[in-house]
């Protein structure tokens, strides 16, 4: 799971007013502490993480994984603004690489999307491909 995940399909727990703390897996160190559109947050919203506790004084830690990067998307204000600039990224760079209509996508996890052709071959594109 990514942070990106984790604040997308659990919106009941994460609010405006949730404070993150990110810590590293190794180290336990403090990555970055913040609300979840602040920019050093943003940061790390493609990274994997290994574990959360939410507390209810509206805290959440984040154990952020080690693993690669995806595609990062900074000035959302709202998770469905996120949602609408990466949905946009996607389409240009689809556009700038198929035919028009050649081809449909969809996300596959959160991480990947998929690419079909009119035939029904597909393939699975990982988001950190995507400029």
């Amino acid at each position: 799971m990514t942070l990106e995940n984790l604040l997308i399909n659990h919106s009941e727990l994460i609010n405006d007013e949730t404070f993150i703390y990110i810590c590293d897996e190794n180290t336990s160190s403090l990555l970055a502490s913040g609300n979840w559109y602040q920019d050093n947050i943003i940061d790390y919203t493609n990274n994997g993480i290994s574990g959360f506790t939410w507390q209810d004084n509206n805290e959440l830690y984040i154990i952020l994984r080690k693993g690669n990067r995806i595609m990062t998307i900074k000035g959302a204000r709202t998770i469905a603004e996120y949602k609408d600039m990466q949905k946009t990224r996607i389409q240009k760079w689809v556009n700038d690489r198929f035919i028009t209509g050649s081809i449909t996508w969809e996300m596959s996890g959160s991480s990947n999307i998929k690419i079909t052709d009119k035939t029904g071959d597909s393939i699975i594109i990982s988001l950190d491909e995507i400029e």
